[in-house]
């Protein structure tokens, strides 16, 4: 999203009137109504860990565990270049090492773990097509290994995530500068045969959301799909065992380059750009898919967009980001860990 200065200048911004303040109800009132589901809290507690050994933005979703520990792999250290390094982190100790880096540097890719190994896939490596091929990480040999175009086509900013040993890819685009070329494309790479096949469409098309997956469902949310990038507030719900898609509840917060990871039947929706030219947002709203509902919970302690995020042992890592999409700086070297019951 860097080559977009001149979409964004043209931009009118609308300034809607302040609002007057509500009263709030007294929670000791037997007669005051319980609160809205965008009222409810879901208690997270953020803290600072050790930060990232250099700043890393546009990473999502490229952080993934493996062995109890967490990499975070390629991004933009900077607003004229991507890195290859494959930073770890260990939770444990709250340290940092260094990995065989990648082959290709890039940013917008995936991280998948699947059989005890990494799948980077696609991502860019600055502007121009986005790139079909895939990378496999052994850990046993610290090496990578390149499957060639293996990808139906280039791609970047999709969303993705496993589910029975095969890694769902949905949404994203073809090149930087985006443009208005958002898909809403969804396929299936199967690691065992090294093959690909098209599922059902989203929807609506959209780049830089977030996936994550409860069961045999995927969900695809928020995102963002046109010119002037505004920030989505649509989930939606594939059902993997009849390839069909449904819309379901929205984001309080719509926002993309959003990062989501998933624990039990909860999803966590972290972070993201509501305009490009708005700052990174510490925003962390909870799905629960079971129930259809979605509550605030306590925010984090810095604004990002473009962060990646996992859940190991009850407590959520967030690493990197941007402070706003547009200007394409200051990229974070921030890492928090926020536990939660």
């Amino acid at each position: 999203m860097k080559a977009i200065g001149n979409v964004i200048l043209s931009i009118i911004i609308v300034l809607l009137p302040a609002c007057s303040p509500v009263e709030k109800a007294d929670e000791n009132d037997p007669a005051a109504p319980p609160p809205l589901p965008s009222e409810a809290k879901f208690d997270i507690e953020w803290s600072s860990k050790s930060i990232i050994p250099a700043a890393r933005g546009w990473l999502h979703p490229a952080a993934c565990i493996l062995n109890n520990k967490i990499y975070v792999i390629g991004g933009t250290p900077d607003d004229v270049s991507s890195t290859n390094k494959v930073t770890v982190y260990d939770p444990a100790s709250d340290t940092w090492t260094e990995k065989q880096p990648i082959n290709v540097a890039r940013w917008g890719h995936s991280s998948n773990v699947v059989d005890g190994k990494i799948y980077v896939m696609g991502g860019c490596p600055l502007v121009g097509p986005a790139l079909s091929s895939i990378e496999v990480y052994y850990p046993g040999e610290n090496k990578w290994e390149i499957i060639a175009d293996v990808m139906p086509e280039g791609r970047m900013g999709f969303g993705s995530c496993v589910v029975n040993g095969k890694i769902y890819i949905m949404g994203g685009c073809t090149e930087e500068p985006t443009g208005n070329t958002a898909l809403a494309k969804m396929n299936v790479y199967d690691p065992v045969t090294n093959t690909w096949t098209s599922l059902a469409p989203m929807p609506e098309a959209r780049t830089y959301l977030g996936a994550s997956a409860v069961g045999n469902k995927i969900y695809a949310v928020g995102g963002t799909k046109e010119a002037p990038w505004d920030g989505l507030n649509s989930i939606f719900e594939y059902d993997i065992l009849t390839d069909t898609w449904r819309t379901k509840k929205d984001l309080i917060t719509g926002r993309w380059a959003i990062s989501t990871c998933s624990s039990d039947s909860m999803i966590f929706c972290i972070g993201g750009l509501t305009r490009p030219m708005d700052p990174g947002q510490k925003t962390v709203e909870v799905y629960f898919p079971l129930k259809d509902s979605i509550v605030k919970a306590t925010s984090m302690l810095n604004g990002r967009g473009s962060l990646s995020s996992c859940v190991f042992q009850k407590k959520i890592y967030s690493f990197g980001g941007t402070a706003s999409a547009y200007p394409w700086i200051n990229m974070s070297n921030k890492t928090e860990a926020g536990s939660f019951k």
